[in-house]
């Protein structure tokens, strides 16, 4: 069986809202304590994933351009 560490991947679902974007970070902290080696990506909007950037726990940012089509 495989070790968790070397699958688990994340996606996070949270476009917007630059306070809860703020507020899921520590989610993302908690699962990078628990899972040192999980990969995880987020759907963000496009202007705020240098949040994301800066924070240094996320490995992909995946742009989301709302009423785009």
């Amino acid at each position: 069986m495989a070790n968790i560490n070397s699958v688990m991947k994340v996606l996070i679902i949270k476009p917007s809202s630059l306070g809860d974007v703020i507020h899921a970070l520590r989610v993302v902290s908690q699962i990078k304590h628990a899972y040192p080696s999980a990969r995880i990506d987020w759907v963000i909007k496009n202007g705020l994933q240098g949040i994301l950037d800066a924070s240094g726990m996320v490995d992909r940012s995946l742009i989301f351009n709302r009423g785009r089509g």
